[in-house]
């Protein structure tokens, strides 16, 4: 394609700093070889569009007003357009041909541009040139026609945000002038040295970018993982350039991620009595204190006695087939309601106390949960899901699970963190958010994984040890 038919179709400025490309996102087509095309190169577009009408490009953007009349197109207005696609234009050609290329409002200019009946296609433009255009971003821009031999027509002029860089302005981001995204106040001046920008305006705390007085957003490079920060909504530490909750960890920031685990008090009920052989207690026991919590033995009467959790941070029903009277059972309603956390253990047997408990205390605090039927076996591969399965330690599944009970249906605030195929969700975490803070419960369907739990089982461990991370922070559950 020719340079002079290049012309026609493309439309290019300078904004500040920036090139910007504006294509009307449908190519106007002579029927007569007009706009300064070969006649080979106008039929190469001939059927694309329908004759003498107007249609929108595949990806539903409007085409600029124009009037048929005369045997010309006269494009009238502009469109601004609010949405562009991005992606490989199908553009190439003789780029240095389209730099001189004029903006203009309007055709109104009588010239000999040739304009006849015409088509508008949203196919793309080929020529013989060399270079490439790919990739075209096209943003803030006014959709119009422009003509090389036309005379500047009707330009507005002193208007901050029109697009057009005009006396007395430095700068023109159209739509985006007084945002300071691209250090260009809101009249169309360089912003002032030490003005935020670009990132930095949504996030000063971590991501420091300021305008250097001159028209250029200096790029700082976002505070390190871990260092602290402050915002209203609760943030404590920027990660990958955020101010988020939580503190990163070897290098990993995301969701999962949790402040320094502080000292707990961990209030453990036996499990040894219904059978000596079942010693979840004694596994969670050896694990706590190899870490440095606090622990104390106890049994469910004692939490008969509401003082039993009034400074305990986390609340280990080890047994699935122990009981809680009705009042350890208000007892520990209001604990959760204060911000506690509690870890029952349930069975295979969907209806033993351990699982009738963890149903009951969902349904207390207005969740929806229902468990539906037991699956035996060992269960070989048993995944541990989300946050649970990866930090702080990497828990991908179990080697030993034996038996378990499935749920398939639940309210929002309860989430599934063991599954095994197919489709068997044989654990959940609930974040109780009805009382004055969120308190957090947890579950597992089969007590044997904890009560063989050894340096030999892989990630055992490392999964109970995730259980009492998130059980540290019941406020920050989902």
């Amino acid at each position: 394609m020719s340079a002079d038919c290049s012309r026609k179709l493309l439309g290019v400025f300078f904004n500040n700093r920036s090139l910007r490309i504006l294509i009307a996102g449908a190519v106007f087509i002579g029927h007569g070889g007009g706009w300064g095309c070969s006649s080979e190169e106008a039929s190469s577009f001939e059927g694309q569009g329908g004759s003498g009408e107007q249609q929108a490009d595949s990806h539903g953007l409007a085409a600029p007003d124009v009037e048929a009349t005369g045997g010309d197109f006269h494009p009238f207005g502009w469109k601004p357009f609010d949405a562009v696609p991005l992606g490989d234009s199908g553009v190439t050609g003789d780029i240095q041909g389209l730099l001189d290329v004029k903006v203009t409002q309007s055709d109104d200019v009588a010239d000999d541009d040739g304009f006849g009946d015409g088509e508008m296609s949203d196919g793309t433009a080929k020529g013989d040139g060399g270079g490439s255009m790919a990739d075209l971003v096209i943003s803030d821009a006014m959709v119009h026609l422009s003509d090389a031999d036309d005379a500047d027509v009707g330009t507005p002029s002193g208007v901050c945000g029109n697009l057009i860089v005009e006396p007395g302005e430095n700068c023109e981001p159209g739509l985006l002038a007084g945002t300071n995204v691209d250090c260009c106040d809101a009249n169309c001046r360089f912003a002032s040295l030490g003005v935020l920008c670009g990132p930095a305006i949504s996030e000063p705390l971590c991501n420091p970018d300021f305008c250097d007085g001159q028209g250029m957003c200096i790029d700082k490079p976002s505070l390190a993982d871990g260092t602290l920060c402050t915002t209203p909504t609760g943030g404590d530490t920027c990660c990958n350039g955020q101010c988020t909750q939580g503190s990163p960890f070897a290098g990993e920031c995301d969701s999962c991620v949790l402040p320094p685990i502080p000292k707990l008090n961990v209030f453990i009920t036996e499990s040894q009595s219904v059978n000596p052989t079942v010693n979840m207690d004694e596994r969670w026991f050896q694990l706590l204190e190899e870490v440095g919590h606090s622990t104390t033995f106890g049994t469910v009467l004692d939490l008969d006695d509401v003082s039993t959790l009034s400074n305990v941070d986390v609340l280990i029903i080890s047994s699935a087939y122990t009981t809680l009277s009705a009042i350890a059972y208000v007892n520990v309603v209001g604990y959760l309601k204060e911000g506690g956390a509690v870890y029952v253990q349930s069975e295979f047997k969907c209806n033993l106390p351990g699982n009738l408990l963890f149903r009951d205390l969902v349904i207390e605090f207005g969740g929806f949960f229902k468990w539906e039927y037991s699956i035996s076996g060992d269960l070989v591969g048993t995944k541990a899901l989300g946050c649970y399965g990866k930090y702080p330690e990497y828990a991908p599944e179990l080697s030993y699970f034996w038996h378990g009970c499935s749920v398939v249906d639940w309210s929002a605030d309860t989430e599934p963190i063991v599954w095994h195929a197919p489709w068997h969700n044989l654990g959940f975490a609930y974040c109780a958010k009805s009382g004055s803070q969120p308190g957090l419960l947890v579950t597992t369907t089969d007590q044997d994984w904890i009560n063989k739990a050894t340096r030999d089982t892989p990630y055992a461990h490392p999964l109970m040890r995730n259980i009492i991370a998130r059980l540290a922070f019941p406020e920050l559950c989902k």
